[in-house]
């Protein structure tokens, strides 16, 4: 696994993200909210993942404002074998 290109990938993926991630910051710091009860800062925080392709649970553990966002990757249309192809190429590319 080469660290270098990991963090490579990790500054470019910050770059093309940064302003949208910098944005939602700025957001939650202007819209503080008590604890559970963090139902705008829930919100965009979800809504961001999901325009990012991320599967989202909202509710979860019985919280209105807890979610769980999941990668796309695993639940888009196609066979488990397409699946298994992307992750491999996801790995020699680490290699």
């Amino acid at each position: 696994m080469d660290i270098n290109r990991i963090k490579k990938d990790v500054e470019q993926c910050i770059k093309e993200k940064g302003e949208e991630l910098w944005g939602l910051a700025r957001y939650l710091w202007e819209n503080p909210e008590y604890n559970f009860n963090e139902f705008k800062s829930s919100r965009a925080v979800s809504e961001l993942l999901e325009s990012d392709r991320f599967k989202v649970v909202k509710g979860i553990c019985g919280l209105d404002t807890a979610f769980c966002g999941t990668a796309d990757l695993l639940f888009s249309p196609g066979t488990m074998e397409n699946v298994k192809q992307s992750f491999s190429e996801m790995r020699k590319k680490y290699e």
